[in-house]
């Protein structure tokens, strides 16, 4: 188990490399992802239900989805430097 993990370390390293940014650049970028989105649903609250809504009955990621995964990576990220 300890060996999966390391090795996922090791592919998101590798994916930083080759993107040439450090974890801590791609953690304030998705910071500010996450901020504006979240902006987004506190302003606009009936078009952001709207559009999750409608992703979601054609199977489509929301909104909401995207939230949940910027949230996930910023973890995964956030571990990998500890």
């Amino acid at each position: 188990m300890t060996f999966q993990v390391l090795s996922k370390f090791d592919e998101l390293n590798a994916a930083l490399e080759k993107d040439g940014v450090t974890g801590s650049e791609l953690l304030r970028k998705l910071d500010d992802i996450y901020v504006a989105l979240n902006k987004f649903a506190s302003n606009y609250p009936t078009t952001w239900q709207y559009l999750c809504q409608s992703a979601l009955s054609t199977g489509e990621m929301t909104l909401g989805d995207a939230l949940s995964a910027i949230e996930w990576g910023v973890n995964a990220i956030d571990r990998e430097g500890e």
